[in-house]
């Protein structure tokens, strides 16, 4: 056997030296569509075309290792595949680096050389978070690794040099975007968190900052993006005339008439916008005039339910008035106080049942449902508005710094020599892009944009409803061929494949057991506003989960603006909820009404109930926790609709409760809330289950899909 094997293996290493002096060589994996799509302008005027797409990068040539490699496994291109890119930057000699999110990395590709390197970290330290690349003229790499507060430099073959790690006597807290300028040789960085901009040399030897955070001129508020332009930015005006003082005043003249243009134009786009927007809002308060005068119409019509209703509002207003007797009552007050409390609990119960018995009518369901899709357009148009009426007071020439020329130099005999008068565009060579960029880009306008300050991951992007025409709130239940619904469902598949241990075992029983204890079934929906779609997500959340087969109970936790309960029981849903298992000790099972679905899924709601409670106190105490505690125990998963975590401080308690929190992350939504949301959650300690896009834009893969 020892004489036949060892001819095979010195051929095999004999065919393998040949190839050694053959390097690997690589080249783009790249995608072309029959139809290349083009961007469009409101006029329909191809602004942009696709030529092609990137999808990785495919080794063509061949050496030792590989040669082995590939005798042992096979060859694949699989893993030099791009997953999740957020940045993309070309050097001098058409380099390409592209910061990879999805493998924490940064493709380094040299076309003219068909060589390709992943760069997974810099010695022993590995990238976490790269969010931008930068070349500069020697081709040394820049790479910002949010997480770990650190730009990393490498050489022209992807070696590791140094890392910036500290802007003078400051750390870095959050660097995000790079840009390099080429004419002032200066790299500019981003620090989120620290809200500045600070320029380094190539030696990564800080040469100034500027910034801070506020609405001044030259302030920032969470900036993550900058460009310098590629021709510099710093504008020299020259004058030349025998007499000095007229040099000055007239090189002067010319600097301030420039600023002064560039601030009417700013003015002029502001305007612009304004006028739109409010006449978006004009279509929109007709649209809602003529559906509360349809609502009003109909409910003329039918005598009988509009007395139900005012009856009904007549008993909550006479249950809101009744006052619980103190702590110096009398034996008789209290059982007064009770009994009346009792009487009006049963008128209430009965409206309510004869209100069930009323036939339901689809067109009266459609209006409503048609009120409250214009009410949360018209409140997501205002919040638009007042954000660009802050950006129109704050509208400037974009010129951050001035320096007026202040003297004359002579330039040959009796001549006056240019003045120099330094206008800095954005900044010190620099800040013009930077603060246009900043300015017009505070607003989260990408999917992916949330997981850099969030650090959690996307669970699920959710269309914006109006573009599907939907009339429902609950496409789930009421449109479920549509793209929303699918996107609910992806998101209740996400939560049970990251969470439930039944996703790890498929053939297990549902439901919680004693060995799945620590598994997290809790979790709180939360948004740094109103009006971020959060009940909405919780509603089609839970009902996607409960067809999917699990347990389900959504608590409507939001106490001054309970709107989880009305939606999906209804005007008329039942009085009794969390306040009255608590302070008064009913039964949990007579507090929760249920929503029974078309195909035998069904979802629990516990809404607020009765009791006058103050939501600080309620929630911190004793019996709430146990509350909470009991329902974790008792469902596979349990949805807390949550008030704004900005807005009321006991959202902060009720974080604490869950064992996960959801983050609801709206489009167009101010970067400065969600690094404050942040914060707050970061303080409360909960961890993050993830986030959900809403009301994205529709894009062309979000096709209806139909039932099958």
């Amino acid at each position: 056997m020892l004489k036949h094997a060892t001819p095979v293996i010195i051929g095999l290493c004999t065919g393998a030296l040949l190839f050694t002096g053959c390097a690997s060589k690589w080249s783009l994996a790249i995608e072309t569509a029959a139809e290349p799509p083009h961007w469009r302008d409101d006029a329909n005027t191809p602004r942009a075309v696709h030529l092609r797409t990137i999808k990785g990068f495919k080794e063509t040539g061949t050496s030792l290792p590989n040669i082995l490699k590939y005798i042992a496994i096979g060859r694949t291109n699989e893993n030099n595949m791009i997953t999740r890119p957020v940045a993309a930057v070309t050097g001098r000699d058409k380099r390409i680096a592209i910061a990879d999110m999805g493998c924490a990395c940064v493709h380094l590709y040299v076309p003219s050389e068909q060589r390709y390197r992943k760069i997974y970290g810099a010695g022993q330290e590995e990238l976490r978070a790269p969010v931008s690349v930068a070349f500069d003229d020697e081709s040394r790499l820049y790479v910002s690794d949010s997480s770990r507060g650190a730009i990393y430099v490498f050489d022209q073959a992807g070696e590791p040099l140094f890392s910036i790690r500290t802007a003078g006597s400051e750390a870095l807290r959050r660097p995000t975007g790079l840009s390099y300028s080429a004419v002032n040789k200066i790299l500019y960085v981003v620090d989120t968190a620290a809200n500045k901009v600070h320029a380094f040399n190539t030696a990564g030897s800080l040469l100034f900052s500027f910034g801070g955070l506020g609405e001044d001129k030259g302030k920032f508020n969470y900036p993550t993006h900058l460009v310098a332009a590629p021709d510099g930015n710093l504008i020299e005006i020259t004058y030349e005339t025998q007499d000095p003082d007229a040099a000055i005043a007239v090189a002067n003249a010319i600097a301030e008439a420039y600023q002064e243009t560039r601030r009417q134009d700013a003015v002029a786009y502001s305007d612009a916008a304004l006028e739109e927007l409010d006449r978006s809002l004009a279509a929109v308060d007709e649209e809602l005039s003529a559906v509360r005068a349809q609502i009003a119409e109909w409910t003329a019509s039918n005598p009988a339910r509009s007395e139900l209703e005012r009856r009904y509002q007549d008993a909550l207003a006479r249950l809101i008035s009744v006052s619980e007797p103190g702590p110096g009552a009398t034996v008789e007050e209290r059982d007064a106080y009770r009994a009346e409390l009792d009487n009006i609990l049963t008128q209430l119960q009965t409206l309510q049942l004869a209100n069930s018995l009323q036939p339901e009518d689809p067109d009266l369901a459609a209006l409503v449902a048609r009120q409250a899709e214009a009410l949360d357009r018209r409140s997501q148009l205002a919040a638009r508005r007042d954000q660009l009426e802050i950006d129109a007071r704050l509208a400037s020439s974009g010129v951050v710094l001035y320096a007026p020329a202040r003297f004359a130099e002579a330039s040959g005999i009796s001549r006056v020599q240019t003045l120099l008068v330094a206008i800095v565009l954005g900044g010190v060579l620099g800040v013009s892009a930077a603060y246009f960029a900043t300015v017009h880009n505070r607003w989260i306008g990408r999917r992916d944009e949330p997981e850099m300050i969030l650090g959690a991951p996307l669970l699920a992007e959710i269309p914006d409803f109006t573009g599907e025409g939907s009339k429902s709130a609950l496409p789930v239940r009421d449109d479920p061929t549509s793209a929303s619904a699918e996107a609910f469902r992806f998101a209740a598949a996400t939560l049970e494949v990251r969470f439930s241990p039944a996703a790890a075992t498929p053939d297990a029983p549902r439901g919680p057991s004693p060995s799945d204890e620590s598994q997290p079934r809790l979790f709180v929906v939360t948004s740094a506003g109103l009006g971020e779609g959060k009940t909405v997500v919780t509603a089609n959340t839970a009902i996607a989960a409960a067809r999917r087969g699990s347990r389900v109970l959504v608590i409507d936790g939001d106490l001054e603006h309970p709107a989880l309960t009305r939606l999906m029981l209804g005007l008329f849903a039942p009085v009794q909820g969390f306040t009255d298992v608590v302070d008064i000790g009913l039964p949990l099972s007579r507090a929760v009404a249920t929503l029974e679905l078309s195909d035998a899924a069904r979802v629990d709601v516990l809404s607020r109930g009765l009791q006058p409670v103050s939501a600080p106190d309620f929630f911190r105490s004793t019996g709430a926790r146990e509350l909470f505690e009991t329902v974790r125990n008792q469902y596979d998963l349990v949805l807390i609709d949550s008030p704004p975590l900005l807005e009321e401080a006991y959202a902060s308690t009720l974080v604490g409760y869950a064992d996960r929190a959801l983050v609801v992350v709206p489009h167009r939504s101010p970067l400065s809330l969600l690094e404050d949301q942040q914060d707050r959650l970061t303080l409360i300690g909960t961890p993050l289950a993830g986030y959900v896009y809403n009301h994205a834009p529709r894009r062309p893969e979000m096709a209806e899909r139909k039932a099958r």
